[in-house]
């Protein structure tokens, strides 16, 4: 039977609201005004435009509207208001309107919103239309004069729940993002007061139910989301955050989910009509939720109707990602699957027009990475693949340029391509870095960010180079590319072999035994070339493993001395947790206390996660039955019920927690993480990242904190 939501987009367009002739002026403000108080600034737009007509001359509508318009066209909307005053100085609604059209531009023009809506309240200081703009204002500047301001005036309006919503805003933007729970308490209290002032202000329910919702605070936030999308019936971001408040529920059959989802989808699609918006949402919904046969629907609507949209090319890149997801971390095993994962990929690059460059871009690097070692493909569309890709994936310009660069001359004749791409790899790494400057936390660690990229350019100039026969040259940029970073095996390998090329085998052994020591994801090329070039100068392998016995030795009590110093000198406290394991018991952090614990935080998206798992299995058994060390691991994937059949499949025993918002509110940004807790409760190692020989470093730890 055809679901109820999918009859709605059949059958369901927008209704305006009606405009009746008879209204006077100030019912239809009331209307406009009554409109934000559901967060439906569309047909505030739509009825404002009709009613500024009606009403020409009625300035206080005008500036609603303006105020709608804003949403629409922010620099429309402040020219419309500049003109407003210059034919009505004598109006505070000109500078209500240029106050709340400014205020939608942001902190550029902010001190310009403050002076305008300064001026109103000089003009017209008891309306509440312009006390509640100057709360909006001041929020955008400064969160503590805002709660002032809203405390000193929220008694002298009728209805104070927007001033409250300012509040209530600033007050969780000040508590350090819930951090502070005093701060943030008082958050909730002021939005509680927005709902007993006014319980049809939709930012009432809306804005708590997100905020509980950011501090893992689900059980609580669902209601007020669902009493907010009840309001908000027209508003996709509050039936979107409600949707995803329902999939956090823990307790809740993933069937019940999707059918309360779908209950909402009919009031949303009553209320706004067949649109592509209202179905992108809710494929995205069905996507989460691993509920592939009615995504598959909704996106092969999305794909009919609205074939040439932006959200018809995020269906197909998905479907895309899809087949790359089956395939696992280690890639493609079936011929057949892959050969049709390329030609997703290549219709999706032949689309005809394409809205965002950046899926376009990931379409091409997923591409090269399936075609570069495969012979069969053409020079030519290597090398239109990988121009494509260095012009529009833009988030990985030291994979996409070095990589490109090394696979053109390896594989095809394109050289001059080749090292131009190298070259430009450079300034496209530099630039790339100056818009991710604030997330480091030094000077010293950006600038040896920009070696490194700078590094892996110089390296695959240089290949380019020894592919080519320039050996003098490839040499020149690979030392280059080796100062920058003495630690990329990859680099230390091809100096390796241009000076195999050039007959010094001597230098050719000392950089392969350097480069076979180091430890990081992906095959080791030094291992296969230091055996080649054994064999190459003595004539057989005999005796080539008591010739590696004093470099591994020498390497293991080098890492275990990195390892062992990087013990936190003063042992931090971690947040607390009382987390579920996959069979409903709890575990606290606490009933910890007094063991040496490893806790191990991963997800099954995540692929350096699932690449050490076996060796995490591995420690997990070598200390099952020690009573002084635990083993555990807390999961963060969104879909809890997909863990258990995975650890199943995988024959994994080791314990699992699964997450309930604790991996945000302990502040964990990279998987995997490892904490190493003493006896004390208190975390003295931390680890990130993926880790080759895990069981014998983490082994390390362990026995240190014992």
């Amino acid at each position: 039977m055809m679901k109820r939501w999918v009859l709605y987009l059949l059958f369901f367009s927008l209704c305006p609201i009606p405009i009746q002739g008879q209204d006077t002026a100030e019912e239809v403000i009331e209307r406009l005004r009554s409109l934000r108080i559901i967060r439906n600034y569309k047909d505030g737009y739509v009825e404002g435009k009709k009613l500024v007509e009606r009403f020409p001359d009625n300035l206080h509508l005008r500036a609603w509207f303006i105020y709608y318009l804003a949403a629409e066209n922010k620099e429309e909307a402040v020219a419309a208001a500049e003109e407003m005053i210059a034919s009505h100085e004598n109006s505070a609604w000109g500078w209500v309107a240029l106050a709340s059209a400014l205020d939608r531009l942001g902190k550029e023009r902010r001190d310009e919103a403050l002076l305008a809506s300064e001026k109103a309240m000089e003009m017209l200081p008891d309306h509440a239309d312009v006390i509640n703009t100057r709360a909006d204002v001041l929020y955008g500047s400064s969160k503590e004069d805002a709660i002032a301001f809203v405390d000193e005036y929220k008694t002298r309006v009728e209805n104070p729940a927007r001033l409250l919503v300012v509040k209530g805003n600033a007050l969780y933007y000040t508590s350090n993002r819930g951090k502070n729970t005093e701060r943030f308490e008082a958050c909730l209290k002021a939005f509680a007061e927005v709902r007993k002032a006014d319980p049809g202000n939709a930012n009432g329910y809306f804005r708590p139910a997100y905020y509980l919702y950011l501090v893992g605070r689900y059980d609580e936030a669902y209601p007020l989301y669902q009493k907010a999308a009840q309001l908000a019936s027209t508003d996709v971001k509050v039936h979107q955050r409600f949707w995803r408040a329902i999939e956090r529920l823990k307790n809740k059959p993933i069937a019940e989910k999707i059918a309360e989802i779908e209950a909402d989808a009919d009031v949303l699609l009553k209320a706004r009509g067949e649109g592509v918006v209202s179905l992108n949402i809710l494929y995205g919904v069905y996507v989460r939720l691993d509920a592939e046969e009615k995504a598959k629907v909704v996106g092969d609507r999305i794909l009919r109707t609205y074939g040439e949209s932006a959200e018809a090319e995020e269906v197909l890149a998905h479907r895309y990602r899809e087949v790359l997801d089956a395939a696992g971390y280690e890639g493609f095993k079936d011929p057949e699957q892959e050969a049709m994962f390329r030609n997703l990929l290549r219709a999706f690059i032949a689309r005809p027009r394409h809205h965002d460059e950046k899926l376009l871009g990931q379409a091409y690097m997923y591409l090269f990475d399936s075609i570069q070692e495969d012979s069969t493909v053409s020079a030519e569309e290597l090398l239109d693949v990988v121009q494509g890709m260095v012009k529009y994936e833009g988030d990985n310009p030291n994979l996409t340029f070095s990589m490109g660069a090394i696979a053109l001359a390896e594989r095809t004749s394109h050289y001059r391509e080749a090292e131009q791409i190298a070259r430009d790899g450079v300034a496209a790494a530099q630039e790339f870095l100056k818009g991710q400057r604030k997330y480091f936390d030094s000077e010293e660690e950006y600038q040896l960010t920009i070696k490194g990229m700078t590094g892996l350019m110089a390296d695959a100039l240089g290949w380019v180079f020894f592919q080519e026969g320039r050996l003098e040259d490839a040499e020149r940029e690979l030392m280059r590319a080796y100062e920058l970073d003495p630690k990329e095996k990859d680099t230390i390998y091809h100096l390796g072999q241009v000076y195999e090329a050039m007959g010094d085998f001597d230098q050719a052994e000392i950089f392969y035994k350097m480069g076979i020591v180091i430890l990081s994801p992906g095959e080791n090329p030094n291992d296969q070339a230091l055996k080649s070039l054994y064999l190459k100068r003595h004539g057989s392998l005999e005796g080539y493993q008591d010739y590696l016995k004093p470099l591994i030795a020498s390497d293991r009590e080098k890492r275990k001395q990195e390892v062992l110093s990087s013990r936190i000198e003063v042992p931090e406290p971690a947040l607390a947790f009382n987390l579920k394991t996959l069979k409903g018991k709890q575990v606290s952090l606490t009933s910890l206390k007094g063991k040496v614990v490893a806790i191990n935080f991963w997800g099954i998206w995540c692929g350096p996660c699932v690449k050490e798992m076996p060796d995490f299995q591995n420690l997990y058994e070598h200390y099952k039955d020690d009573p002084d060390v635990a083993i555990l691991t807390i999961n963060n994937d969104r879909n809890p019920e997909s863990v258990p059949p995975w650890m199943e499949e995988k024959g994994y025993t080791f314990p699992v927690l699964l997450d309930d918002g604790y991996v945000n509110k302990a502040g964990i940004q990279g998987f995997p993480t490892t904490w190493f807790f003493n006896r004390e409760g208190q975390i003295a190692f931390l680890k990130r990242g993926w880790t080759k020989e895990l069981e014998e470093e983490f082994g390390w730890r362990i026995e240190a904190l014992r």
